[in-house]
């Protein structure tokens, strides 16, 4: 499929070029031209069961990048016939172990009807609890995570007509790492909010700002508010300034000193960058916060919507990023966009846009993607984080192997050291996939990505098409920091900093910060790893002489008193009831009698030698 020549880019041409599209799909995008980008077009349908495939997982040790497929069954299963897309994602910096992503959930490909979308990890991103939604049968989108200081996780979403008139936000806020859920919280809110939560010392905990597309806006002028408890309560919404209420499509990033900035384009083609800097929304004594403006012009004009790609939504938003770190870089402020320099002919390139004074004035634009030396090459869905130390990492879609095929595309990484002055080479992250595969009855998938940076590596949420369908993956790229002390876990493991007494290469502070393992009895080992008592300090079995003096370590003699003490049917301690079995053994619940499972678990750690 090409667009050279065509200089209609809304679904007419579209449909006309490549894919068939009916009258609803002509419907619905017309209505996206005027302003209405969410809406509730289709009921929601009972998916049809066609059963359950292997999830997805991709590794390249040589590179450091592992992908899991988040939107799974309970049991880990890719789930047939569904959609999900437009991940967010948040970790808790108190324990990083814990992940959460959000997205849009599709029960069947046969209805746009959405929901929104959930999973957790607590193992860094290794394994998932399986999607879930926050308020079954709700129709909602746009899902954005962010994350506190104090491992308070926040989801918004929006919801149209059934959650009330219009187009709002609700908030549904966790302070577990995803198990358990407040909310909704009303928040206002519109198309195309982003959100962020402080996460760093210039803002006060609990501080969270929002900013919405004009687009579908009940609350004009109003497009944006913050709240100060985490989500749970907003302020009315406000306006930046009249002249500049066009901001859309972009993202909210904090600065050092708590300063609040919102990246945006103006409605139809992108002629000028915008970024809103408030140095008082962050301070809840201020009731009428103001704003400052940087327009960054750009020429020639181009599209960043309806392109081939991804011909129902997007190419990406207006990425965001600020400098907190300690480093020479801090305070800087970084804008990272698609730009189709010569669009009508489909070459669109990812360019990277800095400022060095907190976006008052602004470095010329460059591409930092590879030259786009051909007609219909698209590098899309380009995705901008930092970690704390001024890392700048990219995630991004490009076809620039398959010119001209616009829809068979790869994703990858790249991250640079020096503010964006050089890069690194890109690092696949999966195989080639098709965008035009799996869409729910709308011509995307989905509007973005998202990701967390740290200073060992990066957490990415992602959609793709690696099993012919449209799934959501976390990558992580880079050794794992689960706590937080800015070198890898694999070091922390080899030198001797921290512990893993059921050998699964996580420490085992982690796994007991996460919740994952237990210590009731403070004794600095997970109970999980912790001998059992030696049962031959408990007696010996009723009219036979002894099996060995008790000497606190597991042996075949304690193993010889417990086999007997389980043919007899003797009840005794139970040992499954002081600790659960090691590594992912599961050999049935505590019941207070001595029983095979109980046996199976015994011998398990006199096997592994535990003293």
């Amino acid at each position: 499929m090409t667009n050279k020549g065509t200089q209609a880019f809304g679904l007419a041409a579209l449909c006309g070029m490549a894919l068939p599209c009916s009258a609803q799909d002509l419907a619905h995008e017309r209505a996206r031209s005027s302003g209405h980008q969410e809406s509730v077009v289709m009921p929601m349908l009972a998916p049809p069961s066609l059963g359950t495939s292997p999830a997805f997982r991709y590794e390249d040790r040589a590179k450091r990048v592992r992908v899991y497929q988040v939107n799974t069954d309970q049991w880990g299963r890719n789930i047939i016939g569904d959609a999900a897309n437009e991940p967010s994602i948040a970790i808790d910096p108190t324990a990083p172990n814990r992940v959460v992503i959000g997205w849009r959930q599709f029960d069947t490909v046969l209805s746009d009807f959405r929901q929104g979308g959930y999973g957790y990890s607590r193992d860094g991103g290794r394994t998932w609890s399986g999607g879930r939604v926050h308020q079954p049968g709700h129709f909602r989108s746009d899902p954005v995570l962010s994350s506190g200081r104090d491992g308070t996780i926040v989801y918004t979403s929006l919801c149209v007509d059934d959650c009330g008139p219009g187009y709002i936000n609700g908030t549904f806020i966790t302070s577990d790492g995803g198990l358990s859920w407040t909310g909704p919280h009303f928040a206002y809110g519109g198309d195309k909010a982003w959100f962020a939560l402080a996460n760093n010392d210039g803002a006060p905990d609990g501080f969270g700002f929002q900013a919405w597309s004009p687009s579908g806006n009940q609350w004009d002028p109003g497009l944006w508010s913050r709240s100060f408890d985490s989500g749970a309560t907003w302020s009315a919404p406000l306006t930046y300034a009249p002249s500049d209420r066009e901001i859309q499509w972009g993202k909210v990033a904090l600065g050092p000193a708590g300063e609040v900035y919102v990246s945006g384009i103006e409605l139809s083609f992108v002629r000028e960058l915008f970024i809103a800097r408030s140095a008082d929304a962050a301070q809840p004594g201020v009731t009428s916060p103001s704003f400052s403006f940087a327009r960054i012009p750009i020429a020639p004009t181009y599209p960043l919507y309806l392109r081939p790609p991804n011909p129902g939504g997007l190419l990406g938003q207006i990425e965001l990023a600020v400098d907190t770190s300690e480093g020479g870089g801090r305070g800087n402020v970084y804008m990272l966009v698609p730009t189709g320099k010569d669009w009508r002919n489909g070459r669109y390139d990812l360019t990277f846009f800095r400022s060095t004074d907190g976006g008052v004035t602004w470095d010329e634009p460059r591409p930092i993607s590879p030259p786009v030396t051909h007609d219909d090459v698209y590098n899309w869905f380009g995705t901008l984080g930092i970690a704390p130390n001024g890392r700048l990492d990219v995630v991004w879609n490009t076809n620039l192997q398959n010119p001209g095929q616009v829809n068979i595309t790869r994703t990858y990484y790249m991250s640079s050291s020096d503010a964006g002055e050089t890069w690194t080479a890109p690092v696949p992250l999966g195989p080639l996939w098709d965008s035009h595969l799996g869409w729910p009855v709308q011509r995307k998938i989905g509007d973005y990505y998202d990701m967390v940076s740290d200073n060992v590596g990066v957490s990415v949420a992602f959609a793709a098409t690696f099993k012919g369908e449209q799934d959501v993956y976390h990558a992580r790229i880079g050794d794992w920091d689960c706590n937080g002390n800015d070198v890898g876990d694999e070091t922390d493991l080899d030198d001797g900093t921290s512990e893993d007494c059921n050998d699964n290469a996580i420490p085992d502070e982690c796994e007991l910060a996460a919740g994952t393992l237990t210590d009731v009895d403070s004794s600095g080992v997970p109970d999980q790893c912790e001998c059992p008592p030696d049962l031959t300090t408990t007696g010996s079995v009723a009219g036979e002489a002894g099996y060995g003096l008790p000497d606190r370590i597991l042996d075949s003699a304690d193993v010889s008193y417990f086999v007997q003490l389980w043919l007899d049917g003797v009840p005794s301690a139970d040992v499954t009831t002081q600790n659960a079995p090691i590594d992912h053994w599961r050999y049935g619940s505590p019941d207070g009698v001595v029983t095979g499972v109980d046996l199976m678990y015994y011998v398990n750690f006199w096997v592994g030698g535990c003293q």
